[in-house]
């Protein structure tokens, strides 16, 4: 089951590292129903980033595993390409006011 939150560096609690204290605060906050989880197959996995779009190491290991199933899903040799396109960030746009 993957919980994918968007931490501010402003934030409070956030700490020197917004993605981390993301992570550990959803750990902690899931942890009594890891056993149940872990008994029914399923593998807990918060997926946190900043709002500017930095990725915690879990979450990039996640878009890893991800990119390499659809690889393999479609026949190709390695999720790479899919990996590199899905951390592009979309290009910015201007508001019009």
């Amino acid at each position: 089951a993957l919980d994918v939150g968007i931490a501010s560096p402003d934030a409070v609690g956030a700490g020197p590292d917004c993605c981390e204290a993301l992570y550990r605060r959803k750990r902690r906050e899931r942890a009594e129903h890891a056993d149940e989880l872990s008994l029914r197959g399923i593998r807990y996995v918060p997926v946190a980033c900043s709002c500017y779009g930095r990725l915690h190491p879990e979450a990039v290991a996640v878009v890893r595993r991800l990119a390499a199933c659809a690889a393999r899903r479609h026949g190709a040799t390695s999720g790479r390409a899919l990996e590199r396109r899905a951390r592009r960030r979309p290009p910015r746009t201007r508001s019009r006011l």
